[in-house]
């Protein structure tokens, strides 16, 4: 999906900059004077990384961050490029939004804290993958679009640590196909995986991968997809966005009180689901940002009973997969959002 989006963006963005690198850490596409925004790399483990900013009061900037295997792919390595295309992009959206509301908002009005700041700021990037590295883009920016040059700080992820291995065993089994849900040429499944907990809590693994068309049931062998693309035979990597937990993901509910025990997001792995003796198998193994990896091997039955109902691809279920669907998080995803969600920092305001 996010390859979709960025190749749909870069056709009519003008390649404005030449990228070149100054000493240190910070880097100016363009040469010229160093950046009025100043960063300070904190922490930076396997899947995280935290930063601090410190800018004048009087300007705005934009700030975001990809990996640069996306650089090198989406935009030849040109920072500048990646930056002028989310600018445009947020224009068009915020004009897209006045035009519908008859609103007044700007880029920095509009746009503010989500990926247009002002002043300092700390900034904690989460999901990342490890081992790779990454490169943060900034510049300043006003209502037209970019104001100062571009400027890119890069930094890479530390290993992942060795994972300890839990063998998840589920007591019950929910699955849903939503059809070619995104329009990507696949089915979108959702399987869900319920085990019981002492004191009446509910530990959970959700997953959402893809099938080709003409598979309905799920059946098939699946690896994590950090690019979104939502191609038959991946899984999307799940994301805890804006305090949202998207799938995959394992959860603890706590069923007296219905509150959130604990969390983690699944961020790799792989597992396959076959069919036989009158049901389907899923086994795999599911890397978690807790520093897990969940491994499944788990007999599950699609019941066809009149507690059933039919889903996008005709496959009867039962009705509790239709009330758990609220714990799906965002449902519908456009290549636009995502992008846009990958790249999405949690940040805090400091006054200094």
């Amino acid at each position: 999906m996010k390859k979709i989006l960025l190749s749909m963006l870069m056709i009519g963005t003008a390649m404005m900059f030449a990228s070149c690198t100054k000493d240190g850490d910070e880097n100016s596409a363009g040469g010229g004077p160093a950046s009025p925004i100043q960063i300070t790399l904190g922490e930076i483990t396997h899947n995280s990384a935290a930063l601090s900013v410190a800018a004048p009061e009087d300007i705005f900037y934009m700030m975001t961050y990809y990996s640069k295997a996306e650089i090198d792919e989406y935009a030849q390595g040109d920072v500048a490029a990646i930056a002028e295309m989310e600018v445009q992009y947020m224009i068009a959206y915020t004009n897209q939004y006045n035009s519908s509301t008859n609103g007044d908002e700007t880029l920095t009005s509009f746009w503010l804290d989500q990926g247009v700041y002002q002043g300092s700021y700390d900034f904690q990037i989460p999901n990342l993958r490890p081992q790779t590295e990454y490169v943060l883009i900034y510049a300043g920016v006003d209502d037209n679009g970019l104001s100062t040059q571009v400027f890119s700080t890069p930094f890479t992820t530390k290993e992942m640590p060795a994972a300890e291995e839990e063998a998840f065993e589920p007591a019950m089994a929910s699955f849903e196909c939503y059809g070619n849900y995104y329009e990507s040429g696949s089915n979108d499944s959702m399987l869900y995986l319920f085990k019981m907990l002492p004191n009446n809590q509910v530990a959970s693994i959700c997953i959402e991968y893809f099938t080709d068309l003409q598979t309905h049931d799920g059946v098939g062998t699946f690896t994590a997809d950090p690019d979104y693309s939502a191609a038959a035979g991946t899984f999307i990597p799940g994301e805890l966005i804006d305090g949202e937990l998207l799938p995959a993901y394992y959860l603890v509910m706590d069923g007296d009180a219905g509150t959130v025990v604990d969390y983690a997001v699944i961020t790799d792995g792989s597992f396959s689901v076959t069919a036989g003796d009158g049901g389907y198998t899923v086994r795999g193994s599911l890397v978690a940002d807790n520093g897990k990896t969940y491994t499944l091997d788990y007999f599950y039955t699609l019941s066809e009973d009149d507690g059933s109902y039919y889903d996008d691809c005709g496959v009867g279920i039962k009705k509790l997969s239709k009330q758990m669907k609220s714990f799906r998080g965002v449902q519908k995803f456009s290549s636009a959002s995502k992008m846009l969600s990958k790249h999405h920092f949690n940040s805090k305001r400091v006054r200094r």
